[in-house]
This record gives C-alpha cells, sequence and structure tokens, in this order.
C-alpha cells in the first residue's frame, strides 16, 4: 500500500500553484555596467568628474549588485537590531547590536567614498563632479540595501552644515574619513563617524506635518501624564507612548519631548 501511494505521488512531479507574469528575472552583477541611462547621465553631466570617476562606479556597481552583497542585504533585513539594556552584571548601558552583515555593507559603503567622497581634497578623488559621482554611487547603494543609506546620506547632508559652524572640525574631518568604526565609543576615540537621526513618536503616528510637540512632566515614580502644548478634541482612546520609557521602569517622565497627533490632550503613557 505505501509502496503504490509512493508510485502515485512521484507521478505528480513538481506542484506549481502559479506562475508569476509580471516580475522579471533576478539579477546579480555589475549594476553600474548594465544601468545604461545612469552612464549616458554621467557622460552627459559629469565632464569635470575627472577621468578616474567611471572606474570607481564601475568597482562600486560590481560591488553592490554581487551575490554576496545581496545575501548580506536579506541577513541583515532578517535579523534587526538588538536592544541590549543591560550588561551581565545588571548595569545599564543601551547597546544596539547589530548582524554583522549590516556592518558589512555598512562599512564597505563607508570605504568607498558614499558619504564622504564630494567634500574631500582633489588629490583624494574628489573634483566639481565628484557630487555627481557620489549621487551616482548613493543610487546604486539605495539598491544594494536602503537602510544603510539613511546615514550614509545624512553624513554627506551634513559635513556643509557643520563647516559653517565653530567649534566642528574635528566632527568634519572624521566624517571625511572613509573609514568605518561601529564601536560604542567616544567620538575623540573613533577613526571615522556618521551622522543620523533620531526622534521620539507615539505608536498612533500621524504623519510629521500633523503634530503637536508635548512636553512631558516628571513623576515620582513612573511616566503618566504629558501636558501637551496644544490642547483641543482629541478622542482619549488614543493615547501617546513614548517608546523609549518602559511602562514596568520607576523612571521619571524625562524633559526631551513625545509627539502626538494634532488636535491634542494630555498624553498619557501606556500603562503596563
Amino acid at each position: 500500500m505505501a509502496a503504490a501511494a509512493k508510485g502515485a505521488l512521484g507521478k505528480l512531479g513538481p506542484t506549481v500553484t502559479h506562475n508569476v507574469l509580471n516580475q522579471g528575472q533576478l539579477f546579480r552583477g555589475n549594476i553600474f555596467a548594465a544601468d545604461s541611462a545612469l552612464q549616458a547621465a554621467l557622460q552627459t553631466h559629469g565632464a569635470q568628474a575627472g577621468p578616474g570617476a567611471t572606474d570607481r562606479l564601475q568597482q562600486f556597481g560590481a560591488w553592490a549588485g554581487s551575490e554576496s552583497t545581496a545575501e548580506h542585504a536579506r541577513a541583515a533585513h532578517t535579523y534587526g537590531p538588538v536592544l541590549r539594556q543591560f550588561d551581565r552584571n545588571g548595569r545599564r548601558i543601551d547597546v544596539v547590536d547589530y548582524h554583522p552583515s549590516y556592518h558589512n555593507i555598512y562599512r564597505t559603503a563607508t570605504e568607498l567614498g558614499v558619504s564622504s567622497l564630494a567634500w574631500r581634497p582633489a588629490d583624494e578623488g574628489a573634483g566639481a563632479g565628484s557630487h555627481l559621482v557620489r549621487g551616482a554611487m548613493a543610487m546604486l547603494s539605495y539598491q544594494a540595501e536602503p537602510g544603510t543609506s539613511c546615514p550614509l546620506t545624512m553624513t554627506y547632508a551634513a559635513v556643509p552644515a557643520l563647516r559653517e559652524g565653530k567649534g566642528f572640525a574635528d566632527y568634519v574631518a572624521k566624517a571625511l574619513t572613509p573609514a568605518y568604526d561601529p564601536r560604542d565609543a567616544p567620538i575623540d576615540d573613533k577613526r571615522g563617524i556618521v551622522f543620523g537621526a533620531w526622534q521620539r513618536s507615539c505608536v498612533h503616528a500621524w504623519p510629521v506635518t500633523r503634530r503637536t510637540v508635548v512636553i512631558p512632566t516628571r513623576s515620582q515614580t513612573r511616566p503618566t501624564q504629558c501636558d501637551a502644548v496644544s490642547r483641543s478634541a482629541l478622542p482619549p482612546s488614543l493615547p501617546c507612548h513614548c517608546p523609549v520609557l518602559s511602562p514596568a521602569l520607576p523612571l521619571p517622565c524625562p524633559p526631551l519631548p513625545c509627539l502626538l497627533p494634532r488636535p491634542a490632550l494630555p498624553c498619557h503613557a501606556a500603562q503596563a
């Protein structure tokens, strides 16, 4: 009986549930060499980019479209960041661990100049057309893995702003160093740095254009209420919860603002 059933199943062959007709085949290879539009744009607008621009983008495109990079991107998205609030002895550390594949992509993109090439001296590869080259590298980087593109792009954007200020020369110098240093260490101890953004928002978040800044009040035991700057009709069924506050911890409400949709009533911290 078992042998007959096995033979019958073998005749069915592989099960096909449907055919995918609206998707192309997965591409693995040099994504710059395969992008004729990007190459044409570089030729049209990048006359001052220098003779090494194409070679640089060929190198970057080969990395961005490789099977190895695709596998690192898959792993980085499968295994997300993990927050370690305490060490093994119970001391508060608040360290976020990222998967090694995330660091691999981040490191390579940084060392190849996605965040710093355009602002470096001409003898280090920068030139009048270096912003175009960096933009092309950023476009290729998005296709490899988009998550790391946020701090890479923000670092590129932060440099001219910091140059206009006073006291940021060391920050700028480290931002222009094509070195990736993921250690949780003071900036003075790092070879290179990147810049990013940090924002606390409500669980019931609305678009950023529709928000009211809410200033938390301090409680003797745990966060219970935030005073809204603007008060009007908002159903109390939409509480504001600051993610960094753990309702199980007897901590005072911190002085940083929580964001509440507009219109706003007092922001009540979520209860355990």
